[in-house]
């Protein structure tokens, strides 16, 4: 994760809110997983999806968090 996070902030440092939304649209749209070789977008647990719908639509704020292995 550390080194993840050090690609991250050379990388991404000095963009816009917007030119990072650039970013990370073109990356969804090519990136594969590499295990499944499928898009990410295509790797998703439909009833969570609903879940995270139905809390959005009744006002509250849904975030993904991963847990760190300890």
């Amino acid at each position: 994760m550390r080194d993840i996070e050090k690609i991250a902030l050379a990388t991404l440092t000095g963009l816009t809110a917007d030119e990072f939304a650039v970013e990370a649209k073109n990356w969804l749209a090519s990136a594969k997983h590499p295990r499944w070789n499928r898009p990410y977008m295509e790797l998703v647990y439909q009833p969570m999806l609903e879940a995270m719908t139905y809390l959005r639509a009744n006002g509250f704020k849904t975030f993904i968090a991963r847990r760190r292995k300890a």
